[in-house]
């Protein structure tokens, strides 16, 4: 079975990392977006044509499934999967009840799925807490590393969150499961969730594991719409690229002049709304 996955960056890699973990024998489609990074702060129409692009070309690759690895486009993924083709998807916001266990839930993501209320339309009057933490997206995708910045970020932004009593807290966007840690640190007493779990749990009970047939190293296709070699090497601090038979490409979808066009009808578009 190929799987296909997409974000707008690394932040995607904290779901690839789960399925290589429980799904070896699976081969593997990964798209980093670096070139219209971050999908945070973009709308739904601009979102609709990044993505479809993107499942294209993913479908050009003959992949099985499509499993969620970004938040922000989790809705606008199973729209256009809807309209194009009859690839199944793996949706991380769905899944999200097979991992939460109170009714005291807070939320924190991009500023586009804040906005959505997606979390709160799955959970309903579980979700208590809802914050935006945007800016820590970009800071996980330039230096995911750089713990002190990250907590002191997250202490800062969540200054209020014992106000609400909340019992569960969770990352609604898989950069943050990248930093896991760092939450943990900064709340020991609250549990933290990470929706990919859920997903897994679901691919557990829905797919075959499959048989390795001989193989010795699981196979994966990194493509990026930014630098390779610079998001080869990004990767490589998150995963054990020595551990796979894996590859890094770049992909264009069209030249500058057509990209930028795009982009500014869609962002006057997205203004007007």
């Amino acid at each position: 079975m190929k799987i296909g996955l997409f974000d707008s960056g690394i932040g995607g890699i904290s779901v690839l990392r789960k399925l290589l973990s429980f799904f070896p024998n699976f081969d593997y489609i990964y798209f980093g977006d670096i070139a219209n990074s971050p999908y945070g702060t973009k709308c739904d129409y601009e979102l609709s044509i990044i993505v479809s692009r993107i499942l294209n070309f993913l479908a050009s690759k003959k992949v099985d499934v499509v499993v969620a690895a970004c938040n922000t486009a989790d809705s606008i993924t199973k729209r256009c999967l809807e309209g194009m083709s009859k690839i199944p998807y793996v949706s991380i916001v769905d899944n999200i009840k097979r991992v939460v266990k109170t009714d005291r839930i807070g939320v924190v993501a991009t500023e586009s799925t804040i906005k959505s209320g997606i979390y709160k339309k799955v959970l309903g009057r579980r979700v208590v807490y809802n914050k935006s933490l945007q800016p820590l997206v970009s800071v996980i995708e330039r230096d995911f590393r750089n713990k002190k910045l990250i907590t002191n970020m997250i202490k800062e932004s969540l200054r209020d969150i014992e106000e609400y009593n909340i019992k569960e807290l969770v990352l609604g966007c898989t950069h943050f499961a990248l930093v896991y840690d760092a939450f943990k640190g900064v709340f020991p007493t609250l549990n933290i969730v990470d929706p990919a779990d859920g997903v897994i749990e679901f691919m557990y009970k829905t797919f075959e594991k499959g048989d390795r047939k001989g193989k010795l190293k699981v196979n994966v296709e990194f493509y990026t719409s930014g630098d390779p070699k610079n998001f080869e090497k990004r990767i490589g601090n998150l995963i054990e690229l020595k551990s796979l038979s894996f590859s890094v490409s770049k992909v264009d979808f069209g030249g500058v002049e057509s990209e930028a066009d795009i982009h500014n009808f869609w962002a006057v578009r997205c203004r007007k709304e």
